[in-house]
């Protein structure tokens, strides 16, 4: 729902009537999240009219692959996103594969399905479709200065706990990064099946190196980074005696504290999350999309078999942030808030659309939150 005020209330609900909501200024025309593409035709049979799944829900792995499969005969796919209307299928694009007008099925699994031809994903589309906020958290800012984080040292105060600032060290000395590092949001602490404990952060953060420090350099290195998931985008790390003795996943700020992972078929559509990030503080996220891609294969590679391909979910972002603030959160659990399942770390975000990578691999690999 979308309701266009110059006054929005104070504080600004989530929901009215039951519904989510969202507030726009006077005169914005919200749009829909639709490709440009002429390819769909509803007037070609659908190539899997027994395939099925409930009104405003997501298709489960096994589901994505039966559709996936019906529509290869008729196209090169590189990622499919099901929202709760309709789908978008993305068509690889640079291939030499031509497509005409109304050329492709426009029913799919009894679901309206679109389709995008680009370059680049259509994530970065709906990134053109987002909305100016009320109120800009850098707004109140001097642009000379940084935006404002939380820099307290809460293992020398309280504990450590997820969502606390943490830093990388520096890179090498006589790099070109030499003078660089960067900041981020603490994740959760999980322990495997043989016993060995570890912290998760961002690992696009700790590219350069492998030191984490709590809240900033000079102050307490509390641990180095042992293992890497990139393709989750998460950088396990090895915490010192005194910083693990202090970590507890009992508290999460103001978001609810992780109590479990969850798998992906299990993260309902309309479903609400909530995120603390060191830069941003509360910011709640509702599940609205489920998005497939395939890996990023060198040419001449076989093809990746759709059960390998990467899942993750689109959630739409309330919270009084904009794209510099999320940049903070990254790392961050986002966890669900009835059940406490970390459903998934703040990763790629514009302000307003966020996309997580689902944990199966990990509960795969026994990973359990402690």
């Amino acid at each position: 729902m979308w309701i266009e005020t110059s006054s929005p209330p104070r504080p600004i609900p989530l929901t009215l009537a039951c519904m989510p909501v969202i507030f726009v200024g006077t005169g914005t025309c919200p749009t829909e999240a639709i490709p440009e593409t002429r390819y769909p035709n509803p007037r070609i049979e659908d190539p899997c009219p027994t395939l099925a799944w409930p009104k405003m829900a997501f298709p489960t792995k096994e589901q994505n692959i039966t559709l996936l499969t019906a529509l290869e005969p008729f196209a090169n796919i590189r990622a499919i996103l099901y929202l709760p209307n309709w789908t978008i299928v993305e068509l690889r694009y640079g291939d030499g594969r031509i497509y005409e007008p109304q050329s492709l099925p426009g029913i799919v699994a009894g679901r309206t399905t679109l389709y995008h031809h680009a370059e680049g994903p259509f994530y970065h589309k709906m990134r053109s479709q987002t909305r100016a906020r009320f109120i800009d958290p850098a707004q109140y800012m001097n642009s000379l200065d940084s935006l404002p984080q939380d820099d307290s040292n809460y293992l020398r105060r309280v504990c450590l706990t997820p969502g606390c600032r943490v830093e990388s060290g520096l890179s090498s000395p006589g790099s070109r990064y030499g003078s660089v590092n960067s900041a981020t949001t603490l994740g959760v602490k999980l322990r495997n099946v043989r016993g060995e404990e570890v912290v998760t952060v961002a690992h696009h953060r700790f590219l350069l190196s492998n030191e984490v420090h709590h809240p900033r350099i000079g102050e307490d290195m509390i641990g180095t980074v042992s293992d890497t998931r990139p393709e989750l985008d998460i950088a396990f790390v090895k915490l010192t005696p005194a910083a693990s003795a202090s970590f507890t996943n009992e508290c999460n700020f103001q978001a609810e504290p992780p109590r479990s992972l969850m798998l992906g078929d299990m993260i309902e559509a309309g479903s609400w999350s909530e995120v603390d990030g060191m830069s941003s503080g509360l910011v709640s996220l509702m599940a609205y999309g489920k998005y497939f891609t395939a890996p990023v294969r060198p040419d001449g590679y076989p093809a990746i078999p759709f059960e390998r391909w990467k899942a993750l979910s689109v959630n739409a972002v309330f919270g009084a942030i904009n794209s510099t603030i999320s940049d903070g959160i990254c790392g961050a659990p986002i966890v669900e808030c009835e059940s406490g399942g970390v459903t998934g770390f703040f990763h790629l975000s514009d302000g307003t659309n966020c996309l997580s990578v689902h944990l199966d691999d990990l509960i795969a690999e026994g990973w359990q939150v402690i």
